[in-house]
């Protein structure tokens, strides 16, 4: 059975091959048309997949993509019933994007639709007998972390900005089941927030929270910055947090991730990544410190829940290499 993986229209295009349960191949976009962070169709990638392996699109059988619009779509009235009040400041801010990019915004679900014959531009004249399937984000994030090791049994945790809604999921894989117990759900995002604090003091999307982890090592972890900072957040049962999203906008604009209360309390956002202030070191320190309070508190609940001495990361929290090794030494 063949089987190829991709995702697309996000960050980061990539593909990969499975072949009779085993992964041949895998490659991310930007290493082969050399555009950092490219988010349009992997074409490249799953051609190199199919060359690797001497197959054809006609040789696969399933498609695997890693968004699930269905989920989407159900969560669109709780989120217009919860921030109905933004609506007229959204609309607004709308017209000052160009028309490519509001047209990439309203596009999105509609592109997925179009995957199938997206493929079959790709490669004419083959004839296509693959099942397209539309996986749930998170469950694709605890397969990747899960399936490639030895574990028969082991506790997942993925965390990211948001797959659908569901920002952190914690999880059981056993044999070859994953079973979820528990998750936190947009608009609490511990990755959105990390982006926001990033983006606050200078740096680009994207590539941001990575750069943000390496200036939190010149700040001081337990700053007052830190004290104010901690008292937004509130860690809750079933490995849960929330926080004050009244000092975050994230969740509404893509102007900015954070709110004018957020600057009244630690100072104006920066319009470039460099000359910080003692102040400036000690609000990224303060914010790496909080990621790690928030995933230590999930580790140690799914330890408990689960038993097991093993435990699987994935998402883009789950790179913060700092964090990781203060869970290795636990």
């Amino acid at each position: 059975m063949n089987i190829l993986g991709f995702n697309c229209y996000g960050h980061d295009s990539a593909a990969t091959l499975v072949v009779n349960d085993n992964v041949v191949f895998a490659v991310e976009e930007e290493r082969l048309n050399r555009k950092k962070h490219y988010g349009g169709i992997p074409a490249e990638s799953i051609r190199a997949c199919l060359a690797f392996a001497g197959l054809s699109m006609s040789d696969i059988d399933h498609v695997a993509f890693f968004w699930k619009p269905s989920i989407s779509y159900s969560k669109v009235p709780v989120f217009l019933s919860r921030y109905w009040y933004r609506i007229p400041s959204l609309l607004r801010e709308q017209r000052s994007f160009s028309v490519e990019e509001n047209l990439g915004m309203l596009n999105y679900l509609k592109d997925m639709r179009r995957l199938p014959s997206t493929l079959q531009g790709l490669f004419p004249g083959q004839k296509m007998k693959f099942r397209l399937h539309l996986l749930e984000h998170h469950f694709c994030h605890a397969a990747s972390a899960y399936y490639p090791t030895p574990y028969e049994d082991a506790a997942i945790l993925t965390i990211d900005g948001a797959g659908e809604w569901t920002t952190s999921l914690l999880a059981q894989g056993r044999g070859n089941k994953i079973r979820k117990l528990s998750s936190v759900d947009t608009p609490y995002s511990l990755g959105a927030f990390y982006q926001a604090v990033s983006r606050h003091l200078g740096f680009k999307l994207i590539e941001g929270p990575g750069k943000l982890m390496g200036l939190a090592s010149y700040g001081d972890a337990n700053s007052e910055a830190y004290k104010k900072m901690r008292a937004l957040f509130r860690l809750t049962d079933r490995g849960g947090f929330k926080f004050d999203m009244r000092y975050f906008s994230y969740h509404y604009t893509r102007r900015s991730g954070v709110s004018k209360r957020f600057t009244d309390l630690f100072g104006p956002s920066k319009t470039e990544g460099r000359d910080w202030s003692e102040h400036e070191l000690n609000v990224a320190a303060a914010a790496q410190h909080i990621v790690e309070d928030v995933i230590l508190h999930q580790a140690h609940w799914l330890k408990k829940q689960t038993g097991s001495d093993n435990l699987c990361i994935a998402g883009g929290v789950g790179l913060n290499s700092v964090t990781n090794g203060l869970i290795a030494k636990e």
